[in-house]
């Protein structure tokens, strides 16, 4: 009998270092997110200033357009919807920055984007949208058309073993809830992609907000700050994509539906007044759950870019010479 092949030691090696490196991008990215979320509590009330000034107008043009159902308004709110989320970004990267660098800064001058500029930024966010959801779709179908075809191949199975007896029909259940099993996990799988979609293109929106590159060095820091470490960069986008969309169900559920439930009670469902406080209470959720997001975009492109300049390298030499230095100087 010949005997079993040895597995390669190199084989061996590199799957060490790969189960390695993927534990240490797990630690980095929560981390990251465990230091988004302690300075998006340190700055609670500077992050929701802004979120909420661009927010509750555009809940108020949203409101008006649906009772009215005016053709114009609802123009003018496809206009603010174009800029505003932009504007969002830029507001809550320099408040993130702000807090980071302990300077103070002014709520209402965050805000203010150049229009020129804002314009090019549109183009550029529309641009790479088009190409992410693209992407995304085309991972999203090479997921889900498996796990149709094996959906419906574990209930024929299911079907032809129905008529078995016991045996038959232990199979028939087996094979339904197995198909129902891949087919959400699919779904989870292209929900979670979509999720780190949208959150990669807030990452890319990072070099206009920070910064004072001019419009093509900011595409260019983009392009390479998104290649920069990629799997790493997947995966905090999906880990901070997928908290994130946790966070605003969890929060919306909990503000938006729990709160104004007892009103709705007294006063019924159909009461305008109750009507009116559910959909406030709802817009609240949302305005606590937008700022993480693009915090952790910021700190993530900040650790990216000191990581490619060598200035944290800078810093933690600085820092050894300071301890040197004050270890010398003691007796």
């Amino acid at each position: 009998m010949s005997p079993l092949p040895m597995p390669s030691p190199n084989a061996s090696a590199s799957r060490n270092a790969r189960r390695h490196s993927l534990a240490t991008n797990s630690a980095a990215a929560l981390r990251l997110v465990d230091a988004g979320l302690l300075l998006y509590r340190r700055g609670f009330f500077s992050f929701l200033l802004p979120t909420a000034i661009l927010i509750v107008p555009l809940a108020i043009a949203t409101g008006a357009a649906f009772i009215s159902e005016n053709l114009w308004l609802f123009l003018l709110l496809l206009l603010l919807w174009l800029p505003l989320p932009l504007m969002f970004l830029q507001s809550l990267s320099q408040i993130t920055l702000n807090l980071q660098q302990g300077t103070p800064f002014n709520v209402w001058r965050t805000l203010w984007v150049n229009p020129v500029r804002l314009f090019g930024m549109l183009i550029y966010s529309l641009g790479f949208q088009i190409v992410a959801q693209t992407a995304s779709s085309t991972i999203s179908f090479i997921c889900i058309c498996p796990a149709i075809f094996g959906f419906v191949g574990l209930a024929s199975a299911g079907s032809v073993g129905s008529g078995g007896g016991v045996v038959g029909e232990v199979v028939s259940v087996i094979s339904v809830v197995v198909g129902i099993v891949m087919l959400l996990a699919t779904y989870l799988i292209a929900i979670v992609v979509s999720g780190a979609t949208l959150t990669s293109m807030v990452y890319a929106m990072q070099p206009f907000m920070q910064g004072k590159h001019t419009f093509g060095q900011a595409i260019q820091e983009s392009i390479a700050l998104l290649g920069y470490r990629l799997g790493y960069n997947i995966l905090v986008w999906i880990i901070t994509a997928t908290l994130f969309g946790v966070l605003a169900l969890v929060v919306s559920l909990a503000v938006g539906t729990l709160l104004p439930l007892p009103l709705l009670f007294v006063l019924g469902s159909e009461s305008p007044l109750a009507q009116g406080i559910s959909a406030f209470a709802w817009v609240c959720g949302l305005i606590l759950a937008l700022p993480p997001l693009p915090i952790w975009m910021t700190i993530l492109y900040q650790e990216h870019q000191q990581a490619r300049d060598g200035s944290d390298l800078r810093e933690q030499v600085a820092q050894w010479q300071s301890a040197q230095a004050v270890i010398s100087s003691t007796p």
